[in-house]
């Protein structure tokens, strides 16, 4: 595996309502153009198989077949499903959606996040970094270090990493330990 620009091809499977848009924003900021990001879901044309210059593709899987290759990092992000069920709703409603009952919706979605935490966080693979939402937020200088040390196998910035989490305004939040092994 070699790094594009620096950054080893990661694939971020990603929980709806995990932070994504939060590390890809910094990421971006932080990296600058060295970043090529897509979203598989909404731009195929830009993921790893079709573009050369791609480092970081997000997925969230959500048939719950998309490879695990020995040729990319993986970056999981998940969240406590009673808070990304109702944000992950949440969504759905500010973008249209109508349902007169949710609880289908709700039954569905809490067994897709259980499939997706068997597939890419109790199943053992190499090259993954589990990164829980809780953790994101609760310590983000800690948690975007290893981020960062991760996708580059080299220290970060922290000056410059300060900086941009400051420009994010993002801040620490109090939250409760994941019941597995991540950062």
């Amino acid at each position: 595996m070699k790094p594009i620009n620096g950054i080893y091809p990661t694939q971020c499977a990603t929980f709806p309502r995990s932070g994504h848009i939060l590390v890809q924003r910094v990421l971006q900021e932080y990296f600058g153009p060295k970043l090529h990001w897509t979203d598989i879901h909404k731009w195929p044309e830009r993921g790893f198989d079709q573009d050369p210059k791609c480092n970081l593709e997000k997925t969230h899987d959500f048939d719950l077949k998309t490879p695990i290759r020995l040729n990319r990092l993986y970056l999981v992000q998940i969240r406590n499903p009673f808070n990304a069920l109702p944000g992950w709703q949440a969504m759905r409603e500010r973008e249209g959606h109508k349902q007169k009952e949710w609880r289908p919706w709700y039954r569905q979605r809490a067994r897709y996040w259980m499939r997706f935490v068997q597939k890419w966080v109790y199943t053992k693979m190499p090259n993954r970094l589990i990164v829980p939402y809780e953790k994101l937020t609760a310590n983000p200088v800690y948690a975007f270090t290893r981020i960062i040390i991760f996708m580059t196998k080299k220290e970060p910035n922290l000056a410059k990493l300060t900086v941009v989490l400051n420009q994010h305004q993002i801040t620490t939040r109090e939250s409760k330990p994941a019941p597995y092994e991540s950062i």
